[in-house]
């Protein structure tokens, strides 16, 4: 057989039961929707899987046929998956070799058509010849609601599966995921046809260059609307009914702009090279150094641990790496591991705690320990070979500790780094062991008229950071992720926090004086995304943090960060242009209060190249300037990853929907009420309590709005 790639020769349906347009690979939607151990069918009890036996029985270039315990499954190349029950010699036949009259016979029929890369088309329809009755009472969208439930709880799964299989490449498919049981014959089956027959990509006719689309917001990757609701008349004329049903579409995130989500971009993922710059100056012999600075030779900060939930994993991302942190409850502590499950790559930060307290793949049910070891596989047959027990069907798991109550991880898994905390420990700050210090302030904003000047010198420079000195106190940079400002009563004469795991600069200092310091943790995530860390301590007016609920002072520190968001989105766009090496030519920084952005600057050249290693994850690429809404969108930037600020936040909510409510009782009560029963004064001040709560209702609803989703920030008013 001659191999081929998939092309436009091959007929592509275009009708029947309803469409979706996903966001997924067309090579990844097409092994999930041949999945029968993840069928749409099957049971959320995933501790309750079963070995499923499933062998091929015919292979070639136009697909594969496939038997297993209910029937068949069938892939015609290059869009049909058909599952369907009895012999597989007669595909969508009617009158199968098993069939009967009057016996119950259900059908899967999907076919998956290739739009562009990362985008997939799905027309589905799965008929029955029992109940059919059905169809003749409930409306056909309501069916959809049902389906596109199932449908959209893989889509995010999916979409990071394939960005995964991006990375490896798709020829090393086979090395990167660990299938040994025989409920993944059939993917196993079309990714050697994918690659057998067309070379691991479909043929785009040199119209797309095979890259990815940029990874939209959650809420635009799920998002029903667009993927189905304009696509099916039966759902889009349910929604133009009177109050048109809210499960039709998900609501418009304030971070949601087609924008993220060009159609069929022809670029790369990441669309601003930085690889390219202006020929940088040659580095003095006094700047030529043997030694480099190793990325992942280094603690890391994730999470405060007050911003995390013991009850699910959660993901993050610090370097490149995409990482699940979760409490392992047998232990009583947090673990991190590589966000990929070992079977198929789903990321297990969308999984659960399950009830023994491992931490749980949603896409098969495949559980893990806290130190990475599987413990079941339920496709798995129980009197067979232990395939759980293999050293490939473990998860990736990174030393990491609690420290400062702020969860730690050392990105490297080699055995040697297994025990990294007893020779290494991350910076620690005594402030904040300190049960005299509160950590939360509100710094006001400076009057720029009235700067001075400030006399900053360098006294300390090496590949761990430097310390600076100025009128106010000392600055510290300890690499790679630390800025720590204390005042100048602070003894200097220790050895300072380093990634080498000793203390920061001993604190001699009285008790009673009154200290405040800012500590910042900058944790690069990839390239134009850093998460920011920020700790504000004090010893003095403590009682105020008793009184004052922990939201209110974030919404205070990010009216602060947001007035500088749009001023360093462009300013890194400039320095991209010129080029990093070239910052220094560019900029003109005459002061002595520029000398720790300057030592910064050469830090990172002297001893980074001017650059973070990716490991070859990225090409220093900067992703797509979004739109200032979103550039500036507080929600996904902090609420999310905040507790205190989603629990304010859905307080108010129901304080706002409350209100109305109020106000419709109390015009209620009033009408009901006859004239005789009520004084006028009474009368009066419900009419006035119900004007109120409307008023109200409309002031906390705006209030929402600036506080935890969108707060534009205009200089020139300020």
């Amino acid at each position: 057989m001659l191999a081929t790639n998939i092309c436009c020769s091959c007929w592509i349906p275009s009708v029947p039961s309803a469409v979706n347009i996903s966001i997924i690979l067309y090579e990844v939607l097409i092994e999930n929707l041949l999945d029968p151990a993840h069928k749409f069918l099957s049971s959320t009890d995933r501790e309750g899987g079963v070995p499923i036996v499933i062998t091929v029985e015919e292979s070639d270039i136009n697909g594969f046929l496939a038997k297993q315990e209910f029937g068949y499954g069938k892939f015609v190349a290059p869009c049909l998956v058909h599952m369907f029950p009895g012999s597989g010699s007669n595909i969508g036949s009617a009158s199968s070799s098993d069939s009967k009259a009057g016996q119950r016979k259900f059908h899967i029929i999907v076919y998956c058509i290739p739009v562009s890369p990362g985008k997939s088309r799905l027309i589905w329809s799965f008929p029955r010849n029992f109940s059919v009755w059905i169809d003749q009472i409930v409306p056909r969208w309501m069916f959809h609601v049902g389906q596109n439930l199932i449908l959209d709880s893989d889509m995010h799964l999916l979409h990071v599966e394939e960005r995964i299989i991006a990375e490896i490449g798709p020829s090393n498919w086979e090395k990167a995921c660990f299938v040994p049981t025989k409920s993944d014959v059939m993917v196993t089956a079309f990714r050697r046809w994918f690659k057998k027959y067309s070379s691991c990509q479909v043929d785009w006719a040199n119209k797309s260059l095979g890259y990815l689309p940029p990874t939209p917001p959650r809420e635009q990757l799920l998002d029903r609307y667009w993927t189905h609701v304009v696509q099916c008349r039966s759902c889009s004329l349910a929604l133009k009914l009177p109050g048109g049903s809210p499960t039709l579409y998900t609501r418009p995130s304030i971070s949601m702009t087609t924008t993220m989500l060009s159609s069929e971009s022809e670029a790369p993922v990441l669309s601003f090279s930085l690889s390219h710059f202006p020929a940088a100056d040659v580095l003095t012999a006094g700047e030529i150094r043997g030694e480099k600075f190793d990325w992942y030779s280094h603690w890391y900060p994730l999470a405060p641990v007050c911003d995390l939930d013991k009850r699910a994993p959660r993901a993050l991302r610090v370097i490149g790496l995409d990482l699940v942190v979760w409490w392992d409850r047998e232990v009583g502590q947090w673990r991190v591991f590589a966000d990929r499950c070992p079977h198929r790559l789903a990321p297990l930060s969308e999984g659960r705690i399950d009830r023994w307290g491992r931490l749980q793949c949603v896409y098969h049910g495949w559980c893990f320990d806290g130190d990475g070891s599987c413990k079941l596989i339920p496709q798995a047959p129980e009197d067979g070979h232990q395939v759980h027990a293999s050293s490939k069907a473990c998860a990736t798991s990174y030393p990491c500790c609690v420290q400062n109550n702020i969860v730690w991880f050392w990105p490297q898994t080699e055995p040697q780094n297994k025990d990294i905390l007893m020779k290494n420990k991350p910076p620690r700050i005594s402030e904040l062991e300190d049960s005299s210090y509160t950590w939360r302030c509100v710094i006001c904003l400076m009057d720029r008229e009235g700067g001075v000047p400030l006399e900053i010198t360098i006294e300390k420079f090496d590949i761990n950071g430097f310390l600076a000195k100025q009128r106010l106190g000392y600055g510290k940079f300890v690499a790679p992720c630390l800025y720590y400002a204390f005042p100048l009563s602070v003894s200097t004469n220790g050895s300072g926090s380093s990634s080498n795991g000793q203390t920061m600069p001993n604190q001699s200092f009285l008790k009673v004086q009154r200290r405040i310091l800012l500590i910042f943790f900058c944790i690069p995530v990839s390239p134009g995304r850093s998460r920011l860390i920020s700790v504000f301590p004090r010893n003095f007016s403590v009682w105020i943090d008793l009184i004052v609920p922990r939201w209110i002072f974030h919404v205070g520190q990010n009216l602060i960060l947001d007035s500088d968001m749009y001023l360093l989105h462009v300013e890194e766009r400039k320095i991209a242009e010129v080029g990093p090496s070239n910052w220094q030519k560019a900029c003109f920084m005459p002061t002595k209060s520029d000398e720790k952005v300057i030592a910064f600057r050469k830090w990172l050249r002297r001893y980074a190249d001017s650059q973070i290693n990716w490991v070859n994850k990225f090409e220093n690429y900067l992703p797509p300037t979004p739109p200032r809404e979103q550039l500036m969108d507080r929600y996904w930037t902090h609420v999310v990853h905040c507790r205190s600020c989603s629990l304010a936040l859905k307080g108010l909510r129901i304080l706002e929907i409350s209100l109305p409510i109020v106000s419709v009782a109390l015009i209620g009560l009033l009408a009901a009420a006859k004239q005789t029963m009520m004084s006028v004064s009474t009368r009066t001040a419900l009419v006035s309590m119900a004007v109120l709560c409307f008023a109200a209702s409309r002031w906390l609803s705006h209030f929402i709005y600036k506080t935890f989703y969108f707060h534009d920030y205009n200089h020139a008013f300020v």
